[in-house]
């Protein structure tokens, strides 16, 4: 009886006198020690197979094809032969050809015929033995290929991170081309079902769509498929308690780690939600994020674990009380260099200095380390200056008034909205004792801006706080007066509490004569009774 041929992940089209034992067999067993199936003609053609039928068909079963062009490539008309049908099961979508160039440049194969190429003698030996047609073929699926994407060997160090870069790139086209699942409610309370290896142990970055009213659940475990709470690392709920919110738990069902009032988003033209999940053993944090692809603006829950998450390895799917369609399902590694969400992250914090900062609009996570503030801007002149800013979220809105960027430990923290939006106060320190309290909060919905501003004056020795886009005696809503540190007041600086905030249309600007009338306010004795709208004592 005729052996069926096997079902492959991907061809590896070589020549293999150029790259078989030194490159293509290492790449082979880096795609099996990651689950992922590669036809090789050394191991998987057996003695009494159809040599010419066996690949032809293993072209045509596989998933995707990785085409490694060397040196004496062309010289081979079964590599190009072979090209040629992977090109044609390719194209248009240019999504399963994977172009390896190994030991040439992409215009090298772009220009096969090119003068003095590496191509040249090959191809002018086929037009003297071979059909011009088959010629044409060939000339014809190596220009293709040249166009897509690929991977030069000269941008890489070495062929161990060359190779692990394509085996990433990969696993990302393998996952993303998954068929979508459907997980019904009540789904075995807690079987979580289609696990996915992470690439790396405690670093990957999970993104996939999301079709239901509400209730996603991800888990993040050690192994695949946890039976047992005790086995559930961590448990993502996205869109819960009726789509009202989402929480990162400690295993299956226990302690809420991180939660905010935020749901599933979804636009008018399209019934899923696409979502992310970083895992980042090096800063030790999850975030979850909207989107297909990470952004640190679209984060929108994030918790930092120092002790258990480099033991991450794996996560599943699970559902509740409805059913849910997971689609588009994509694992890969977190992305390096400037795309990476640590460079993102570390942007946020660098010190933004700036002339005209009204254009620096930036998000907060929540919780974002407990009082990491970020972006420190420069007052104008030592304890002298005026902030104005918009800020979208729930509540808690956080500034800092501190003598150096970036202190743990500001001169002042003022909260507007704290306490679900029930109060705004100044103080001294962070979480210090209260100088100022005001029964005010936020005035503005969470999906809209409110725009606030802060006044410092060395000279009248007072703090203010009110709503709007510029100062105005009728809007404060906070004052402290303060006699001993104010002239040291260098920088702001921002954060979140337990919701994100979405800082946007900051400016920094010198006190100006347009506010005098804000600075009579230090002629005003220890009561506010005279103000015209304070909430608040001056102290």
């Amino acid at each position: 009886m005729a052996r069926s041929t096997p079902k492959y992940d991907v061809f590896l089209n070589h020549r293999g006198p150029d790259t078989k034992k030194g490159f293509v067999i290492p790449l082979e067993q880096q795609l099996r020690e990651e689950g992922i199936s590669a036809f090789l003609d050394r191991h998987d053609i057996h003695h009494g197979d159809n040599l010419f039928k066996n690949i032809k068909d293993s072209i045509r079963s596989a998933h995707l094809h990785i085409a490694i062009f060397s040196r004496n490539y062309a010289h081979s008309t079964y590599c190009l032969d072979e090209l040629d049908q992977m090109c044609q099961m390719s194209f248009p979508e240019k999504k399963s050809l994977i172009p390896v160039f190994y030991d040439v440049k992409p215009e090298h194969v772009r220009r096969p015929r090119r003068q003095d190429g590496p191509f040249e003698e090959a191809f002018k030996k086929h037009e003297e033995r071979e059909k011009s047609e088959d010629v044409q073929r060939w000339v014809r699926a190596l220009q293709n290929a040249a166009e897509i994407k690929g991977f030069d060997r000269a941008e890489y160090s070495d062929d161990y991170q060359f190779r692990k870069q394509i085996v990433l790139e990969v696993m990302r086209i393998k996952f993303q081309r998954m068929q979508s699942f459907v997980i019904p409610e009540m789904f075995g309370i807690y079987t979580w079902v289609q696990h996915y290896q992470l690439p790396n142990q405690g670093e990957g970055i999970v993104s996939f769509g999301a079709d239901c009213t509400n209730d996603v659940h991800v888990a993040i475990s050690r192994e695949p498929r946890p039976m047992l709470r005790s086995e559930t690392m961590y448990e993502i709920v996205i869109g819960g308690w009726s789509n009202t919110r989402s929480v990162i738990r400690r295993r299956s069902q226990g302690p809420i780690l991180c939660e905010v009032p935020v749901g599933l988003i979804k636009t008018e033209h399209d019934s899923v939600c696409y979502l992310w999940v970083s895992i980042d053993s090096k800063t030790n944090l999850i975030q979850i994020g909207y989107g297909k692809e990470p952004d640190l603006s679209s984060v929108f829950c994030i918790y930092k674990d120092i002790n258990f998450i480099h033991e991450a390895q794996c996560v599943s799917f699970s559902s509740w009380d409805v059913p849910v369609t997971y689609s588009a399902i994509s694992v890969a590694s977190l992305p390096s260099g400037e795309d990476s969400i640590e460079h993102m992250f570390q942007h946020m914090m660098e010190i933004a200095i700036m002339e005209e900062p009204s254009n620096l609009r930036f998000m907060v996570p929540p919780k974002l380390g407990l009082y990491n503030w970020v972006k420190p801007l420069q007052l104008p002149e030592p304890g002298r200056g005026f902030l104005s800013f918009g800020a979208q979220t729930y509540s808690d809105v956080h500034i800092a008034i501190s003598s150096k960027p970036r202190e743990m430990d500001p001169m002042y923290e003022i909260v507007v909205g704290g306490w679900s939006n029930t109060k705004s106060v100044i103080r001294r320190r962070s979480q210090g004792p209260n100088l100022c309290t005001a029964e005010v909060g936020l005035i503005e919905p969470h999906n809209a801006v409110n725009y606030l501003w802060v006044s410092i004056d060395k000279h009248t020795e007072v703090i203010q706080v009110g709503h709007g886009k510029e100062p105005n005696l009728s809007s404060v809503f906070c004052i402290y007066k303060d006699v001993d540190f104010l002239r040291e007041a260098q920088y702001v600086s921002f954060t979140s509490w337990e919701y994100p905030v979405i800082y946007s249309a900051i400016s920094v600007a010198s006190l100006k004569s347009s506010t005098s009338e804000l600075t009579d306010l230090s002629a005003v004795p220890s009561s506010s009774a005279n103000l015209p709208k304070p909430s608040c004592q001056v102290m």
